[in-house]
């Protein structure tokens, strides 16, 4: 039976190594622009609820919004638009309407809309 074996010189093995990082320093950039192309944009969602007869949990957290000492509408946008960890509230306004409907405008910005 006859057997070889193979090693390769150190020689061999230094300028594989060269040739191997430089191909990398030079496909990083590459890599880079790809992924900044293949990010998903940005998109802000503006949702209008209205909102008739709330129940007292509801109507709590109106009141913390419609005070003039606290004004704090975030709970009240979290809760009626049900925002994921992904998303991020940029604006969030309460307003009476005239039927007897309160007007929430809730402003999202989704970070991550594409999967």
């Amino acid at each position: 039976m006859i057997s070889r074996s193979f090693s390769f010189s150190p020689v061999f093995l230094a300028r594989l190594w060269g040739r191997l990082r430089r191909v990398a320093v030079m496909a990083a950039p590459l890599v880079a622009v790809a992924a900044l192309g293949s990010c998903c944009p940005q998109d802000l969602h503006d949702e209008v609820y209205l909102i008739r007869d709330p129940d007292p949990s509801r109507q709590a957290l109106i009141d913390a919004c419609r005070d003039p000492a606290r004004r704090d509408c975030l709970p009240l946008c979290r809760e009626l638009s049900g925002s994921s960890r992904y998303g991020v509230i940029q604006h969030c306004e309460l307003h009476q309407d005239s039927s007897g409907y309160v007007q929430v405008h809730v402003g999202i910005d989704e970070e991550l809309a594409c999967e």
